[in-house]
């Protein structure tokens, strides 16, 4: 697995392509295993859901209004996607509707554990 905003992809030295975690492109690759011969394939899920709770800033966002929303304390807390968040939404757009497709198809059993509470890089929660 890579993380594109802290490495960055691997050249391959026989064409020159930029490789990343192919998550980027298919992140729930059930079709390629059935392309592959498989006749049933158990899909488990694990990607990362969508927060929906983010802030309406409009079209500008100033930086000393979301300052003082973090500093004050009295300040209703506002929830802005920073640039690794953005990033992520942009790469994984282009798979959600292969995941749909996949879930749907009669070849593939689809479960999604109960891991929400979980981000990418909560290690620290292992236990």
């Amino acid at each position: 697995m890579t993380l594109s905003g802290y490495l960055p992809p691997l050249c391959d030295p026989k064409d020159g392509n930029l490789l990343m975690d192919g998550g980027y492109i298919n992140n729930l690759p059930a079709d390629i295993a059935r392309n592959m011969g498989a006749r049933t394939v158990i899909a488990i899920d694990v990607g990362s859901q969508d927060e929906t709770d983010l802030c309406n800033y409009g079209d500008c966002l100033s930086g000393w209004w979301l300052l003082w929303k973090r500093i004050n304390p009295w300040a209703e807390k506002v929830k802005v996607p920073d640039m690794a968040e953005i990033q992520s939404r942009l790469a994984y757009v282009s798979c959600v509707r292969q995941l749909e497709v996949v879930k749907k198809s009669a070849y593939c059993e689809y479960i999604r554990p109960p891991i929400d509470r979980f981000k990418t890089m909560d290690f620290g929660k292992f236990d």
